[in-house]
């Protein structure tokens, strides 16, 4: 119980230190590529790498088509909608802000969880303490909260990041309840590859180019040249992340978690 604990508090700091830096490199990547192909590429090249290796652990694939329905719907809401939604925004939203505003996760995940008839039920002080949170996120969506960064496109970008929330949380209480007999390794590994998959279809790649065409003189720019270190960044730190992600959900209540 101990050892598991501790490894659970292990990966929780894995998560925060590795997918805490993703967000300057998304800011720094999405100046030169599209959201959707960032995005994409990005979990493609973390999901082949982790297939193998859960192959090489002996992990099979799932047979069942109910599980590869859950397999691919969590990796769609995770991947293709969560994930892609903070890259999108963080066209207009600085990677200082999109890392606080996905501090309104658990907050998301908690209400999901007590929508179940099921789910997990809530302690009035924690359930103040969230509120508190929330209402503190909220805040930094105003003028004199985001200060320069304030505009029209940043209110939608904020949005944007809590329908990702939204998402990528709904995805983890249905993979907490639906997947628990794949294999961890596999089971993020078809997540990051069906996700992957998703958010490189030919449509909204499309949309991501016209929409970044249309505000890419006024985004901050940053030396070509260093672009390809953000980029390997994201797809690199897809892998080791996921993992730590899953193993940490797997140990902590589903009241405390939260998405960087």
């Amino acid at each position: 119980m101990k050892h598991d604990r501790a490894l659970a508090y292990a990966a929780f700091a894995v998560v925060c230190v590795v997918w805490g830096t993703t967000y300057l490199a998304i800011r720094i990547a999405v100046t030169t590529m599209t959201p959707f192909l960032l995005t994409g590429a990005r979990f493609l090249f973390g999901g082949i790498v982790l297939f193998i290796v859960a192959r090489l652990h002996g992990d099979a694939i799932p047979r069942d088509r109910r599980v590869l329905g859950d397999v691919v719907l969590c990796g769609v809401l995770m991947v293709a909608i969560g994930n892609l939604s903070v890259v999108w925004a963080e066209q207009w939203v600085p990677s200082g802000f999109a890392a606080l505003f996905v501090g309104t996760a658990p907050f998301w995940v908690t209400l999901i969880e007590l929508l179940r008839r099921s789910g997990e039920r809530l302690e009035l002080r924690r359930g103040i303490g969230m509120l508190i949170g929330f209402l503190g996120v909220a805040l930094l969506v105003t003028p004199r909260g985001a200060g320069s960064a304030f505009d029209s496109r940043f209110v939608i970008g904020a949005i944007a990041i809590q329908l990702g929330c939204i998402a990528w949380q709904y995805g983890t209480v249905r993979g907490k309840y639906s997947l628990g007999s794949v294999p961890p390794l596999m089971s993020s590994a078809l997540q990051m590859l069906t996700g992957g998959s998703s958010s490189r279809s030919p449509v909204p790649v499309s949309a991501s180019c016209h929409i970044s065409t249309l505000h890419r003189a006024r985004l901050p720019r940053w030396p070509t040249s260093r672009s390809s270190a953000p980029c390997w960044h994201t797809r690199l730190t897809s892998t080791p992340r996921a993992t730590c992600e899953r193993r940490r959900c797997r140990s902590t209540p589903t009241s405390i978690r939260w998405w960087p």
